[in-house]
């Protein structure tokens, strides 16, 4: 079974944030891991590399991985069966649901292999960040929040 994400962002216009402009508005990115609901084959050649969960901004995320310790010459060797799809707007079944939100500072997506896991036993797992409480960021449009 494979596994596709979508990003969104979530946008609160009722709330400002906090570490930036008064008049800026509070944003939640999320991600959404959904399972193949057509049958395709976990080998599908959409498949990406650990990296690409932080496009297009993989450089600002390398830089801050590589600050924190992170060997990157074994990030860089890591894929991942995720593939990037249009979310399907009706199924002929439900699923769970798990809300997954990492903590200390960590990216929503991180723990991508756990996640992967979970999706493939059917469940849809939207990942959160709130934007400037993770160590960074990455919304769909390449902004990039430190």
């Amino acid at each position: 079974m494979g596994v596709f994400r979508k990003v969104e962002v979530l946008t609160d216009y009722t709330r400002k944030g906090t570490f930036q402009e008064e008049s800026e508005p509070r944003k939640i990115v999320i991600s959404i891991y959904y399972p193949d609901t057509d049958g395709l084959p976990d080998n599908n050649e959409s498949e990406m590399k650990y990296m690409d969960l932080f496009r297009p901004c993989e450089q600002q995320a390398r830089e801050i991985l590589q600050d924190i310790g992170m060997n990157m010459d074994i990030i860089d060797r890591l894929s991942t069966s995720i593939g990037e799809g249009a979310l399907q707007q009706k199924s002929k079944r439900s699923y769970p649901v798990i809300i997954y939100s990492p903590a200390l500072g960590l990216d929503r997506d991180m723990y991508i292999y756990n996640i992967q896991a979970l999706v493939k036993q059917e469940f849809i797992v939207v990942t959160v960040s709130a934007a400037y409480e993770a160590m960074f960021t990455v919304s769909p449009s390449g902004e990039f929040m430190n």
